[in-house]
């Protein structure tokens, strides 16, 4: 067989690798690749195990990654130990109840030295006074990592304040969906660990919060109100907020952020592009609130059949009185299937978007397949805004509103 130089087997890899992500199913290209010469174990591997999910069952979670590892994780791991300084993205999936896999998991962590991007998951039987001496240090490392650069907590319940004032100031990227603070602040020590001066601290720019109105009484984004954790954020430029839904389904109530608009407001003069996740509302009128200095804003709405759901229409209908300086608005519409039927005008839309005297763009990305109709019907929706030429359309097909499909769909590439 003839040699081939390392630079070429690597860029082979990495041809292969790009065609899994595209297509998930690929990943037995890759495994294929890794038996096919020794000078191709190595990128692979680093492939191969880029992205990792434990689980609490020993086995993989049911979110929509695909994990093609399996219930043997732990043992590759376990087996061959290096192989855990090529995950790049962690999984901690900890929706099933088996506690007793926390020593485990303990002892499989601190071979994950190189983790890019953290995302956990929890139920409500997890909380972190509970949690093992072990797996909480297990944590903390992890936390630690100088290479960490985006953390993703979901429903984690009793998390101390100062982890979540950590990853405020500690990393780039940060999601808390259904979190709430707990008491007790030695069960994370970040004093004596150092974790408030790490080196290579990267200022966050990207923050997404998720949380229900009645269930809880102190959520983590309560903490953004607070002076000192607000004096550090300097630098955040992306604020996504996911609408609570209202109290009454069978009413059409409007809908507003809620606790999360102080939020807004406090970080309005920083914020370059606000998020608003809709999720599944799509004919409560929406509420924006004031924010004069906004330049983009994003809105994301989860249909069945294809449509612009009234919720985003109410919202564009707002926008020269709330975003007087909006120059962007994308909106993302995630959908089943298509019915191909007739969009009606919408004139007080088009109105809205005619009185943004510094709108450059209105984008719609669309999740769905068979979507070759919709910029037709939404150009005659619009006809105003699409004689000034400022309709704009790009396919998301794959793409899905709630990021609890996939792990890491909170952060960006």
């Amino acid at each position: 067989m003839v040699a081939l130089a390392q630079d070429l087997i690597d860029t082979i890899i990495d041809e292969v690798a790009a065609k899994r992500w595209f297509d998930r199913k690929n990943y037995g290209d890759l495994a294929a690749c890794s038996l096919t010469a020794r000078a191709f174990v190595a990128p692979s591997q680093r492939h191969l195990f880029r992205s990792l999910t434990l689980s609490t069952d020993n086995g993989h979670g049911n979110d929509g990654w695909p994990q093609e590892l399996g219930a043997e994780s732990w043992q590759v791991l376990t087996d061959s130990p290096h192989l855990g300084s090529y995950v790049r993205d962690f999984h901690l999936d900890m929706s099933t109840t088996a506690m007793s896999t926390l020593a485990s998991l303990a002892s499989l962590i601190p071979l994950l030295s190189g983790v890019n991007r953290l995302a956990i998951v929890c139920i409500h039987h997890y909380k972190w006074e509970k949690f093992p001496v072990g797996f909480r240090t297990a944590l903390v490392s992890l936390f630690s990592l100088p290479s960490l650069r985006c953390v993703a907590l979901t429903n984690y319940y009793g998390v101390p304040s100062s982890l979540i004032r950590h990853a405020l100031v500690s990393y780039k990227e940060v999601s808390f969906r259904w979190v709430t603070i707990g008491s007790n602040e030695e069960l994370f020590p970040c004093d004596r660990l150092g974790m408030k001066s790490l080196p290579s601290a990267a200022p966050l720019d990207h923050l997404a919060l998720r949380y229900h109105p009645d269930r809880f009484a102190f959520h983590a984004h309560a903490l953004l109100l607070d002076s000192g954790i607000a004096s550090s954020l300097k630098h955040i430029r992306q604020l996504e907020l996911t609408l609570p839904l209202p109290k009454s389904l069978g009413t059409l109530p409007p809908v507003s952020l809620g606790d999360l608009e102080a939020i807004a407001l406090s970080y309005s003069d920083l914020i370059e592009n606000l998020v608003i996740n809709l999720g599944g509302l799509r004919d409560n009128p929406i509420v924006l609130p004031n924010l004069s200095h906004l330049c983009r804003l994003t809105l994301k709405a989860s249909v069945r059949k294809l449509y612009v759901p009234d919720s985003v229409l109410t919202a564009m209908t707002s926008l020269p009185a709330c975003t007087p300086a909006l120059e962007v608005v994308n909106v993302l519409i995630y959908a089943s299937f298509e019915e191909r039927y007739d969009f009606n005008h919408q004139p007080d839309v088009d109105k809205a978007l005619e009185n943004l005297p510094r709108i450059k763009e209105v984008h719609f990305r669309v999740s769905c397949a068979g979507q070759g109709h919709f910029g037709s019907r939404t150009r005659r929706m619009l006809f105003i805004a699409n004689n000034a030429n400022l309709l704009t359309f790009s396919d998301a097909y794959g793409e899905t509103c709630y990021s609890y499909w996939h792990p890491m769909a909170d952060f960006s590439n």
